[in-house]
């Protein structure tokens, strides 16, 4: 029996990162975030230099808090052909080895720094699971037989949304824009069948 090719993106969907930041960011009074909520029209135009310093000075790679979605991938792992797929850049490799080593979840293939679409494609991802709306409209484009997932977070709200809805429209899977809860059930679902 063929297990599912599960793809699943590591930051804001297997571990919490941009709250993490959010909470740094706060803490210096950076006037970026609004009411709490995080919204990607105001951190997207933060130099990645700046992200990447906030993430070294606060070690946040590293003691990383599990989403609900990793305990079920943990407890679902021989059950599906797992791989993770991360934008972070190659030199935290190390680093995303050790935590993910330290939460016991041992993928069968990992990328970093690498196209995600060309990952599915190339993977033949069944699944696809990410909290970045254009990694998600991506692989609809360029791996269409890969039904997508999109992890529901502040800056993928309808703002976004409305932003790629023309593409929505060209897709043939359609985006789904799950909780963690809902990402859980389509997990127990696909183990089911």
């Amino acid at each position: 029996m063929k297990l599912p090719v599960e793809v699943f993106d590591i930051d804001d969907v297997l571990f919490y990162l941009w709250d993490n930041m959010r909470d740094c960011i706060e803490q210096k009074n950076w006037n970026i975030w609004t009411l709490g909520q995080a919204k990607k029209s105001e951190w997207i135009n933060l130099p990645s230099d700046e992200i990447y310093k906030i993430i070294e000075e606060n070690w946040l790679y590293k003691n990383m808090c599990p989403t609900p979605i990793l305990e079920k991938v943990k407890a679902y792992r021989n059950k599906m052909y797992l791989i993770l797929a991360t934008s972070r850049r190659k030199k935290y490799r190390d680093d995303t080895m050790e935590e993910l080593d330290r939460h016991g979840l041992y993928p069968d293939n990992f990328y970093i720094w690498e196209d995600k679409w060309d990952i599915c494609r190339e993977e033949r991802a069944d699944d696809f699971y990410d909290d970045a709306l254009h990694n998600i409209v991506c692989v609809q484009d360029k791996s269409s037989n890969t039904k997508t997932h999109l992890v529901k977070r502040a800056w993928n709200g309808p703002d976004e949304i409305k932003k790629f809805q023309s593409r929505w429209i060209l897709s043939s899977n359609g985006i789904k824009r799950l909780t963690e809860d809902e990402v859980c059930r389509v997990l127990d679902q696909i183990v089911r069948n």
